[in-house]
């Protein structure tokens, strides 16, 4: 792994008083040294160790990193601004080289570490990522979701023989009112740039240092180290940079491992959409508790607007809406079940689910609340009608029920087969004498029969709106006064402004 100056210096025992000198990168561009002698030849983005004594021998070159033990350093390698760590005091060369291998060596081995656990084809587990992250730095590592809720907390605590721990907390929590409008402004401004970089703020005497999180470029949240055992110095942030960008690489891998984790759960769920039987423990595994209820919900990608491919959405759904309980890509839709309990806020889970909508560039059916097996295709159902109506980012069948009655009770016949004789004699005499029957028996029946606000909302003086109720009773021949019938035209009339649409 490469490392740079500055971090070497702060690695270096106290007693080798190192200084730097010259321009120093924040990057990590600097290779593990090579001993150095009068004759040799420097190259760019090499490193070397040697005697101060030997500088006066050699061509200085731009981009190499020198540590030099001894002292003076000379002026003109000082004006070359040359990045050189400096050992001022007399030291044993090979001890000195030795010393500097271990601490490459130190992170060789750290991120070695990183790319195994990454690069497990198998049993991939984020938690590893953040321990080796807490145990690099000793310091506070969080997780929040993109609606700023804690997903992971990792620190380095002491266990009751002093010997330092890592603990790791994965249930969701909030991070507390004090740090919500600080850290939002901080992931609001990420946001707009939609550029993953590091930045800082503060919570009393601790800071925290952020990178929003940005796999396939959607925000999906935050990771933030705090320096609650010790203070960020300049060699942390270069490793820190280093670290986050392993983490972004893994937060995605642990969103896409979703699909794969939870496959045998969803295996359920697969089976219900296909109508198989279900086994005693499978139905068993969909009991509820007394006050819990299912909503089953159905997610396409909206019409031509550019969207995250559904694998990612999936994941990303499961992770961040705890509710989701079984969750599965079925003919190309994202079908789920959440799990309703007394303690969930309904509509807190709406506005979380629409957030998430609204930035995916999904849509999304909700069924009503059901309880049983049972009652599943019925549920999806719903689901599926709600998905395919209107331009609302979310659908809800309890606010489209009548809709649905309207298509299932007209989809077989066209409407002129569902018109009464009655009707055809209003649409008739329109016809011929160009006047406004049909509209006035629609106004009079959506009114209940009530004269003022018919008047009103035909334009007329009552005294003319009587006057055309008698001439509509006559050529209706019905009798307004049987609520079967004032259904019937009340219903005849909502499919065909339906179908007018």
């Amino acid at each position: 792994m490469r490392l740079n100056l500055k971090i070497l210096k702060k690695y270096l025992p106290e007693n080798f008083h190192c200084k730097l000198f010259g321009e120093q990168a924040n990057t990590l561009n600097c290779p593990r040294p090579i001993l150095c002698e009068a004759d040799s030849t420097l190259k760019a983005e090499a490193s070397y160790l040697l005697s101060v004594s030997v500088l006066p021998y050699l061509t200085p070159i731009p981009n190499c990193f020198l540590i030099c033990i001894g002292n003076p350093i000379p002026s003109q390698w000082k004006e070359m601004e040359t990045p050189i760590l400096q050992i001022p005091v007399s030291m044993d060369f090979s001890m000195v080289f030795n010393t500097i291998c271990q601490i490459y060596d130190h992170f060789d081995s750290w991120e070695n570490s990183l790319r195994n656990e990454l690069e497990k084809p198998f049993k991939f587990d984020i938690e590893n990522i953040l321990r080796l992250g807490v145990k690099q730095f000793e310091n506070r590592i969080v997780v929040t979701d993109q609606s700023l809720k804690v997903i992971f907390s990792a620190e380095c605590e002491e266990d009751s023989h002093g010997h330092p721990v890592i603990s790791l907390n994965n249930e969701a929590c909030n991070i507390g009112p004090e740090m919500t409008a600080s850290v939002r402004q901080v992931c609001n401004l990420e946001r707009q740039i939609k550029v993953p970089y590091m930045s800082s703020l503060k919570n009393g005497d601790m800071e925290s240092y952020c990178l929003n999180l940005y796999p396939l470029g959607y925000f999906t949240g935050c990771i933030s180290i705090t320096d609650v055992n010790h203070r960020f110095d300049e060699s942390d942030f270069s490793l820190a940079d280093y670290y986050f960008n392993i983490f972004q690489i893994s937060f995605e891998k642990y969103l896409h491992g979703f699909n794969e984790t939870d496959s045998n759960t969803n295996n359920v769920l697969y089976k219900m959409l296909r109508h198989q039987q279900l086994t005693y423990a499978e139905t068993a595994s969909l009991r509820l508790n007394p006050d819990e209820t299912w909503i089953c919900f159905k997610l396409k990608e909206k019409l031509n607007t550019s969207c995250m491919p559904k694998e990612y959405m999936h994941a990303t759904l499961c992770t961040f809406i705890p509710q989701v309980t079984y969750s599965a890509i079925y003919h190309q839709k994202i079908v789920g079940l959440l799990k309703l309990t007394p303690d969930d806020n309904f509509h807190d889970i709406t506005i979380q689910f629409h957030e998430l909508l609204e930035r995916m560039n999904y849509t999304a059916g909700f069924s009503n609340h059901f309880t049983t097996v049972d009652q599943f295709d019925t549920s999806l159902i719903q689901a599926d009608y709600c998905l395919n109506i209107g331009e609302q980012k979310l659908n809800m069948f309890d606010q489209n029920v009548l809709p649905f009655l309207l298509d299932e009770c007209s989809s077989r016949m066209p409407l002129d087969s569902l018109t009464n004789d009655s009707l055809r004699r209003l649409i008739d005499y329109d016809t011929r004498k160009n006047t406004y029957y049909l509209k006035t028996l629609e106004v009079y029946l959506k009114n209940e029969l009530s004269i003022t606000p018919t008047a009103a909302e035909l334009f007329i003086h009552r005294s003319s709106l009587l006057k055309r109720l008698d001439k509509l009773k006559q050529l209706l021949q019905d009798d307004l006064s049987d609520p079967n019938k004032r259904l019937y035209y009340r219903l005849w009339f909502a499919i065909r402004n339906k179908r007018n649409v």
